[in-house]
């Protein structure tokens, strides 16, 4: 019987524009299972704002559909997994092996999802119908790591050919801001409006009415 230990690593990362702090958890499990995904998961300190706020402070508000979420990859320069990652066998006190990982990340080491993403109609910004950005999500899942954020939204938050009203700023001030292609990042978990019937709902579950939108959007 192997024996993974549950572990606790707090690991400080700058990421985006914020710092997130990271914890590993270990999940018990044994040689005759399947490789476990690790789970590292952080809790940044999101702001809160109205939509008056978000419209002032986005650079683009547009209505469109996400039509490609991308493989997540670690932002590494050569897209690897950092050199700071260690995973090494001991032999615990009861004499059983047990399998640990530490963690040593760069701040600017982390795992993110790229989406790409069609527009419909925009409501501020420069950017015409029909044109298609990417957008990025913090976290995801490479190999056997798999990163998320409890506070933030996740790349499972997305979903293929989903219509939605985003509020959205330039990645200007994150660590990884340079990595890849040209991007946005979603404002605040706020600043992502789904349809339930007619009602908008946003990440946070609540329900928005066109006019709280202060867009003038119409569906």
């Amino acid at each position: 019987m192997k024996t993974i230990f549950k572990i606790l690593i707090a690991v400080s990362v700058l990421f985006f524009a914020g710092i997130v702090l990271f914890s590993l958890n270990l999940m018990t499990t044994d040689s005759s299972a399947n490789e476990e995904i690790i789970q590292i998961s952080s809790n940044a300190s999101i702001p809160y704002y109205t939509y008056s706020e978000m419209k002032e402070k986005s650079d683009l508000i547009v209505y469109g559909t996400v039509v490609e979420i991308s493989n997540s990859k670690w932002s590494t320069s050569d897209g690897k997994q950092p050199k700071g990652v260690h995973k090494e066998e001991r032999i615990t006190e009861k004499g059983e092996k047990g399998i640990y990982f530490t963690f040593d990340l760069l701040p600017n080491e982390g795992i993110y999802t790229d989406m790409t993403f069609l527009i419909e109609e925009c409501y501020k910004g420069n950017i015409t119908k029909s044109e298609k950005i990417i957008i990025r999500s913090f976290g995801g899942t490479v190999g056997e790591f798999k990163m998320n954020d409890v506070e933030a939204l996740n790349p499972e938050d997305f979903k293929e050919g989903e219509k939605l009203v985003l509020y959205l700023t330039k990645d200007a001030t994150g660590t990884i801001k340079d990595v890849g292609p040209e991007h946005y990042v979603i404002l605040t978990p706020r600043g992502k409006l789904s349809f339930n019937g007619e009602v908008l709902i946003n990440a946070d579950g609540e329900k928005v009415s066109l006019n709280e939108t202060q867009i003038g959007f119409k569906n």
